[in-house]
């Protein structure tokens, strides 16, 4: 399972659903579930 950072208040919107998509820079083929670490 893959992991990642996410700064605060992001963080929990998306893990309560009201944001649905987080853009990043880099591409990954990996599809499936991924834990969420709150950073700062």
């Amino acid at each position: 399972m893959k992991v990642i950072t996410i700064k605060q208040p992001w963080a929990t919107l998306i893990a309560k659903g009201y944001k649905e998509y987080e853009f990043r820079t880099w591409r990954t083929k990996y599809r499936g579930d991924i834990l969420i670490h709150a950073g700062n």
